[in-house]
């Protein structure tokens, strides 16, 4: 008797210990989001849309950022919008709404905000450092029922061998489900 109450024991504890490393919105509250991404950025300049702002240039974006044993390998393909914000010569706003797309298919929706500085650069595309926000809002997967936000930090691109940033905030669940 003895031995089938402690091997029962252990195997909720390693089943528990399991489920952690795969917990994601849909499963808890907070989820810690934090890593760092790398990018690629196009070599030219996108020509502006209809309705951006007067000096903007659109920047094909391709990232891949490590989001730890959680969520893994993130991966976005999009077109960032750089806006001149007349704070100074070289002061820019960058935005992005999309997607970040695990491994596996799974969805994790986004908005980027960020403020940089352009600074010269290779080629024709001007070098950008730049610090802000993503929010996030819902997704597939571990990501249904997920909100929350990452401070970006150490951001930049076509600087030197740096093309990414960092990134750390709390992913938390809206699940009623687990409001109990």
């Amino acid at each position: 008797m003895r031995g089938s109450h402690s091997s029962h024991l252990v195997g909720t504890l390693l089943l528990a210990a399991f489920g952690s490393l795969l917990a994601g919105c849909s499963e808890s509250f907070d989820n810690p989001f934090e890593g760092t991404c790398s990018a690629s950025i196009a070599d030219t300049l996108g020509t502006p849309q209809a309705g951006d702002p007067v000096g903007s240039y659109r920047l094909a974006v391709q990232s891949s950022c490590a989001a730890g044993p959680t969520f893994g390998t993130l991966l976005s393909t999009g077109t960032w919008l750089v806006v001149p914000t007349g704070a100074s010569p070289n002061a820019v706003a960058i935005s992005f709404d999309g997607t970040y797309t695990r491994t596996n298919g799974e969805i994790l929706n986004l908005k980027m905000s960020a403020v940089g500085e352009v600074v010269p650069g290779p080629g024709s595309v001007p070098g950008v450092v730049f610090s802000g926000t993503e929010t996030f809002h819902g997704g597939t997967g571990i990501f249904d029922g997920c909100s929350g936000s990452a401070k970006i930090s150490q951001g930049g691109f076509a600087v030197g061998d740096w093309d990414g940033w960092r990134f750390d905030g709390i992913l938390t669940a809206n699940n009623d489900e687990l409001e109990t």
